[in-house]
């Protein structure tokens, strides 16, 4: 009967559809895929077949202007009938086709009802998906909560880039294989934090010698490589991936090394830990890349960029008060170097086991198996402004190696919200000097200016 009622209610869709709308206008097979199968829930089968239909007429532009006031009709009144205890009766595999297909819609549409946004949130809680969500470097606070992100394709961590790292040492030329993470804020820019790309590679020294790796001069160095991929996820580069054109640092933090470089670099002069931010011009635009991998997440318009009107998908770069940022939940996704693609699942790898991980991508080499999984923490904001360093915000979310210059974000007013740029540990003013907390540049008026005129030299406008 059930089967029948939905049958019936497919059938009379599509033919107010067809009334309304041309038929044939931009077939795509997108969704023609996991829905179709028979031992899915009739409903759920439906509906993503009428989001199909809907989809392609907005994709048409002939008939996009008469279609698009009933897409929004649509999507509101079918979010409306999932209520949270209704979406508990799904199974994970119903929850994610579920999303997929809606957001096929709303995509299209390039905007996101109330209803729908909605019904996203609770579909996160119940897949474990944060629904809005982000250096001395080993900041885990016992027990390690970070979470693997299985689907890469869901905003927002779609917009979080692994950043392949190399680094050459001017004494002998040996290269030195770096991890960082970034967030695409427009078509070709990518947010980072600026040691993960110009620093003196000499405060590593201790560690390198660990490994058995030859020490670099008292000197800032540029990254030599850098290779820029959204939404990685093991081997796959969804979107491709790109080379960097150009490397811009915070004006403070140049302004160091250059002092350092005028005194005979006799001495590492230390960056203040405000001015942690970089940003990279990519070569190749991947905010216009489509996916090279479809599935039921992501239809075919492109990737987007944090905070973009049309395809950020509820994504935003805006200062949060202070007083509205203490005690509130923040998220961290990024790229760690403690894991060998998906392992381990619920602690950070052994020596021994990151010593047995040397593997690369098939067909893409300069991709490295270690660092090459996103994973994300959430946990509260401890200081918003920490008293020695107001531009730094303070937070208890796990991170460690590699995912310095990922995002930091809050749910806010509806909208993930980036609040800063992960550094790394936040030390003790005091002895005995141990790592408290994490940290990061928070987002404020005076970092979004020098961003804003970075963007405006490569001829494209902010949307923040």
């Amino acid at each position: 009967m059930a089967a029948e009622r939905s049958a019936v209610r497919a059938s009379e869709w599509e033919q107010e559809l067809d009334e309304e709308l041309p038929l044939g206008l931009h077939p795509e097979s997108e969704f023609a895929s996991e829905w179709e199968t028979p031992r899915l829930r009739p409903l759920i089968r439906s509906i993503c077949g009428e989001a199909r239909g809907i989809r392609s007429r907005l994709l048409a532009p002939q008939a996009r202007a008469r279609a698009i006031g009933y897409a929004r009709k649509w999507l509101r009144r079918t979010s409306g009938r999932w209520p949270y205890e209704r979406l508990r009766e799904l199974t994970r595999r119903e929850l994610d086709i579920l999303a997929g297909c809606l957001y096929g819609v709303a995509s299209a549409m390039g905007e996101e009802p109330e209803p729908y946004r909605r019904l996203r949130s609770d579909i996160g809680r119940l897949l474990r998906v944060p629904a809005g969500e982000s250096a001395s470097e080993f900041e885990i606070f016992p027990p390690d909560e970070r979470r693997l992100v299985a689907n890469t394709l869901l905003v927002p961590f779609r917009f979080v880039c692994c950043l392949e790292i190399v680094f050459v040492n001017p004494a002998n030329g040996q290269t030195l294989p770096e991890r960082g993470t970034g967030t695409l804020i427009s078509d070709r820019h990518v947010l980072t934090a600026a040691h993960c790309v110009f620093d003196d590679i000499s405060s590593r020294n201790a560690r390198l010698a660990r490994v058995g790796l030859q020490p670099f001069p008292v000197r800032y160095l540029r990254a030599q490589t850098i290779l820029v991929a959204p939404a990685r996820n093991d081997r796959l580069l969804p979107f491709g991936f790109s080379d960097v054109a150009t490397v811009r640092v915070a004006p403070a933090w140049q302004a160091v090394a250059d002092r350092q470089a005028a005194s005979g670099n006799t001495t590492h002069l230390f960056t203040d830990p405000q001015a942690d931010f970089a940003l990279l011009t990519l070569a190749t635009p991947l905010g216009r890349q489509e996916s090279r991998v479809t599935t039921m997440q992501l239809p075919p318009p492109p990737l987007g960029f944090w905070g973009s009107p049309q395809w950020g998908q509820g994504t935003r770069i805006r200062p949060i008060e202070l007083n509205r940022l203490r005690g509130q939940p923040v998220n961290i996704s990024g790229y760690p170097t403690d894991k060998c693609r998906t392992r381990p699942a619920t602690r950070s790898a052994t020596a021994a086991e990151i010593a047995a991980c040397q593997g690369t991508v098939p067909d893409e080499p300069q991709f490295r198996e270690q660092g090459s999984t996103q994973w994300v923490s959430t946990d509260r904001v401890v200081d918003p402004a920490r008293p020695d360093m107001p531009g730094m915000i303070t937070y208890m979310a796990d991170m460690t190696d590699g995912q310095s210059g990922a995002p930091v974000w809050l749910n806010w007013e509806g909208f993930r919200n980036l609040v800063a740029i992960n550094t790394g540990g936040s030390e003790r003013a005091t002895a005995p000097f141990d790592i408290t907390a994490n940290m990061g540049v928070r987002i404020t008026e005076p970092v979004l200016r020098v961003l804003r005129a970075w963007m405006r030299a490569d001829r494209v406008s902010a949307t923040f």
